[in-house]
């Protein structure tokens, strides 16, 4: 039997936005997904984005997430770069 996928529609911010051209991208997620799977997922579908696969931030509905989180039909999904300061 396929596995079931949903389109997940995913925030870019800073660098992430300007390497991508745009502020939000789609991506095929299969149903039952972590957030480790989620990832693997994503470079396949956008391997520009594997440059930042060590340092990527990521949060799920405004909450930072782990690798062991389910991503959910509906979820809000935002990557951040790694942000340095002063």
């Amino acid at each position: 039997m396929p596995e079931k996928t949903f389109e997940q529609k995913i925030l870019l911010f800073a660098s992430l936005k300007e390497r991508m051209g745009k502020s939000q991208i789609a991506v095929q997620v299969v149903e039952g997904s972590d957030l480790a799977s989620f990832l693997h997922g994503l470079f396949s579908q956008y391997p520009e984005l594997e440059p930042f696969s060590r340092s990527l931030i990521v949060s799920i509905n405004q909450k930072f997430a782990d690798t062991e989180q389910v991503i959910q039909r509906g979820d809000e999904i935002a990557l951040f770069p790694p942000v340095s300061g002063g």
